[in-house]
């Protein structure tokens, strides 16, 4: 959400009368890093930088931004308020777009590219040659690949005919986006393929396992619980797993072990040899309760050992 002139300068002057950054984040909806960069911008270079207004930053003046963040080991925020950037998160674009291009600034040209321009590049193809492949064409090379995907079935294990046919089918819609009609059609008109109808094709994939797709995930979760001695629940594998570089959730890891009757192994106690009290526990000579069940009162009585006097009161 963009705040105007007024909004920003009302937040920079109820932080110079105290309020602090999360107090004004929850009142303006503005985040608390956000809003201490921009009162320190406003320290810097004063009110007015703060009023948006665009400007057109030069290849020599980014270049050296980035260059004081990658060479001279400046902080980003640092150098962002010393340049009088809106936000650090500009600064940081410069810096992943400098570094995905090969360590070169490139500089994007504003707006929509104009009708003239594109006229001119397909113009330019035209000239080199370069067409759009026609439908006719795009859908032989998809029937081809339909066609050398399906003669392979046979190495896939020993599974159902249909059932192969039905993971092919599933993978080429997901690979070539297109239709199950014409995937179905393709296969059917070759004799020497089997044949899948269109209602086998939706019971065999109702009746697929739904968790093929997490195999590599289920064979690193196996390998965890062997490792550590079949003693991992899912809460440890699960960090485990996330430490290794695998970004899943526990729910999951939790349902793929129960899958895998794979559960967190308690070990067993050690030895001890102690039994327990067999001879009782001693009663308190000093301190005794005497019940009259006549006056219903109780009388406490302390009993002094040593000189061997017994003093009652009530």
């Amino acid at each position: 959400m963009r705040y105007n002139f007024e909004i920003k300068k009302e937040i920079y002057e109820k932080h110079c009368e105290g309020y602090g950054s999360d107090t004004l984040s929850k009142k303006y909806g503005l985040s608390s890093s956000r809003i201490r960069y921009m009162c320190r911008l406003v320290d810097k270079h004063g009110i007015e930088v703060i009023r948006h207004k665009y400007r057109k930053y030069s290849t020599e003046y980014k270049l050296v931004a980035i260059n004081r963040v990658l060479t001279n080991g400046e902080v980003v925020d640092a150098v962002a308020v010393d340049l009088g950037l809106s936000h650090r998160g500009v600064l940081d674009q410069w810096i992943k777009s400098y570094i995905e291009n090969g360590y070169n600034v490139v500089t994007k040209k504003k707006g929509r590219p104009s009708t003239r321009d594109k006229e001119k590049e397909d113009s330019r193809r035209a000239g080199e040659g370069e067409r759009a492949p026609s439908r006719a064409a795009v859908e032989e090379n998809h029937r081809s690949r339909i066609l050398k995907k399906n003669v392979c079935l046979n190495s896939r294990g020993r599974k159902e005919e249909k059932e192969q046919l039905t993971e092919a089918v599933t993978e080429l819609r997901q690979e070539l986006k297109c239709s199950l009609a014409f995937i179905l059609e393709t296969i059917n008109s070759n004799d020497s393929l089997p044949h899948l109808p269109r209602s086998d094709y939706y019971y065999w994939k109702e009746r697929m396992d739904p968790d093929i797709k997490n195999s590599e995930l289920m064979d690193a979760i196996s390998a965890i619980y062997t490792a550590n001695h079949k003693r991992y629940g899912y809460r440890r594998i699960t960090l485990q797993l996330k430490t290794d570089g695998w970004s899943v959730n526990h729910k999951a890891v939790k349902r793929l072990m129960s899958k895998l009757k794979l559960y967190g192994v308690t070990p067993r106690a050690k030895y001890k040899s102690y039994k327990g009290d067999f001879n009782g526990t001693v009663d308190n000579k000093l301190l005794y309760k005497k019940v009259d069940t006549k006056k219903h009162r109780t009388e406490k009585s302390f009993l002094i050992t040593s000189q061997r006097v017994l003093v009652t009161y009530r």
